[in-house]
């Protein structure tokens, strides 16, 4: 059976802020679920890093989702030095 879409949902909202000339000054953040564990190691998460002024794209597998604030702190601490 097929299903037909009748709303279609953007993430992007129209009060966007833009990038200003210094970089990881606005970085965007998603978390993916394999759910397969086809990732390296059968990694189950994908964190997913990227700053809109440099083009910066960091990508890191890990096996529960909770480490995901773990990579994401650790990210802050790299730029941020």
């Amino acid at each position: 059976m097929l299903a037909k879409a009748h709303k279609i949902v953007s993430r992007r909202t129209e009060g966007q802020e833009l990038a200003n000339d210094n970089p990881f000054d606005r970085m965007t953040y998603d978390l993916i679920d394999l759910c397969d564990g086809s990732a390296y190691n059968r990694d189950n998460w994908v964190s997913h890093i990227g700053c809109a002024k440099s083009g910066f794209q960091l990508g890191t597998t890990h096996c529960t989702k909770s480490e995901a604030l773990a990579i994401l702190d650790a990210t802050i601490d790299f730029v941020e030095a």
